[in-house]
């Protein structure tokens, strides 16, 4: 039977697909790519294994939460102006991104170690309500729940406006550089995110840890329903998209299939 072990499992298995994946649903809702997506994971990983202290009793996890979404709400804007302001093809500067950030990345940690606090591990992986909602699918919940409030507001109209024919949004109007500024941000925000609930899992640093999610993420995007090219979709979708891909993988392993 179903127990609630299994689905407190299943969902801190998924979250950190699920959460890094809603945010290259909006790159790609907007018509572009983000390919610096996993770096931005490591790289936030081995931040907080480097600088969290562990003679320290315990961690402000609002705090180091913050830290990790700036950072990646940082890389999402050095994305974001060469892409919306200097209009260089997605591909070509976050494929350069994530050659830099990885660099980075191991000028940080060249090899896995560190340290991330346990408080940041119980309070991402507990439960938001005891035996009944796990944190990670609560974490992902407030996270879809901004979203459905960005997607009925102007901002949301317009990206999907700019995702589906940018000459006629700027036509009517629409901020088109703007839009894509912003969107590219707001996924680097969720990839920090993301960051951050793959060390609290870990409880320690990877320089490596982010790269085998990009395909993932795609993967996780496009089974949701997100159309490659921008203009119809969302995250929702992707989350469930997520989550069946991660199934679909524990049935493959439960069936000793190679």
């Amino acid at each position: 039977p179903l127990t609630y072990f299994d689905v407190s499992f299943l969902s801190s298995g998924g979250a950190t697909s699920a959460i890094a994946a809603m945010g290259q649903t909006l790159v790609v809702l907007s018509g572009g790519f983000d390919l610096s997506a996993g770096a931005v994971v490591s790289l936030v990983n081995v931040a907080l294994a480097s600088s969290m202290d562990p003679l320290a009793p315990g961690a402000n996890v609002v705090l180091w939460t913050l830290a990790g979404i700036g950072i990646g709400m940082t890389v999402g804007a050095f994305n974001g102006f060469f892409i919306a302001w200097l209009r260089m093809q997605p591909i070509v500067v976050t494929l350069s991104t994530m050659f830099i950030l990885q660099g980075v990345t191991l000028l940080v940690m060249d090899k896995p170690g560190g340290f991330v606090s346990p408080d940041l591990g119980s309070f991402y992986l507990g439960d938001a309500v005891p035996n009944l909602v796990p944190m990670p699918l609560a974490v992902i919940g407030v996270v879809l729940l901004m979203w459905l409030w960005l997607k009925g507001s102007r901002f949301g109209t317009a990206l999907y406006a700019v995702g589906s024919d940018p000459d006629s949004a700027a036509a009517v109007g629409v901020s088109v550089v703007m839009v894509r500024f912003l969107i590219y941000v707001i996924a680097g925000g969720c990839y920090g995110l993301a960051g951050v609930f793959i060390s609290a899992q870990t409880g320690s640093g990877d320089p490596l840890v982010g790269n085998p999610l990009l395909l993932s993420m795609f993967a996780a995007v496009v089974v949701g329903g997100t159309r490659l090219g921008g203009g119809q979709g969302g995250p929702t979708g992707t989350v469930f998209g997520a989550y069946i891909l991660m199934m679909v993988v524990n049935i493959l392993l439960v069936l000793n299939v190679s």
